[in-house]
């Protein structure tokens, strides 16, 4: 493929990413609530429907194909391919482990496919996320549901994999779970239960959320 191929096929796909942006997505996912607002987002499906109208306007086609890593992890990439000459891009994707159990793997891809084309396109599908995360600074002590759970979930891990979960959730989502706005709590929810693979152990206390906010800096 020479440099003109390339320039071509990213003319294409920047012209099918522009398109994407000016049309916004449905949300009709729930995804947290406070206060009785049901926070929502883009289902795959619905980002799927997105992306692929505008790609075949120019003419693209894609497929997300798994790549394997190393300890049994798996990277979701993106492909596009220009059909009318196969000339290709492939993009990197999300990494996620490969668990044993069939249905928390299909929604760990799930979450993963959605999250690396919402992420790619750079696409708007999070519901008032500046709001929430400013009512979030203000009503520190108010939890979603879904956060609830993450919390739960933590305080079920030994120390070891708790002081590993953390380190991850900040690299996934670029802040604690406290500084995550709750428009993000369905995602940190999937995220954490496609993360757990041994939830035993005690149920969460305060001292887990001092874990979460101050692990590795001062709260």
């Amino acid at each position: 493929m020479t440099d003109d191929d390339i320039n071509t096929l990213r003319k294409k796909l920047a012209k099918a990413t522009e398109a994407m942006q000016a049309e916004a997505l449905v949300k009709n996912a729930e995804g947290g609530e406070r206060g009785g607002k049901v926070m929502k987002y883009a289902t795959l499906n619905q980002v799927l429907e997105l992306v692929k109208k505008h790609l075949a306007d120019e003419n693209l086609v894609m497929t997300q194909p798994f790549e394997p890593k190393e300890d049994g992890w798996q990277s979701i990439n993106t492909l596009i391919v220009d059909k009318a000459d196969g000339n290709f891009l492939l993009f990197p994707g999300p990494q996620m482990k490969v668990m044993n159990d069939p249905q928390a793997a299909g929604s760990a891809i799930t979450y993963n496919r959605r999250y690396a084309l919402v992420t790619l396109f750079a696409l708007e599908q999070e519901d008032d996320d500046g709001a929430q995360a400013h009512r979030r600074v203000q009503t520190p002590n108010e939890r979603t549901t879904a956060e609830k759970e993450v919390r739960q979930m933590i305080g079920q891990m030994s120390n070891e994999d708790r002081g590993l979960f953390v380190e991850d959730f900040r690299i996934e989502f670029g802040c604690t779970l406290s500084q995550l706005p709750e428009s993000r709590h369905g995602d940190a929810l999937g995220y954490t239960k496609f993360w757990i693979t041994k939830p035993e152990g005690v149920a969460a206390t305060d001292s887990d959320d001092d874990a979460i906010d101050t692990h590795g800096e001062a709260s």
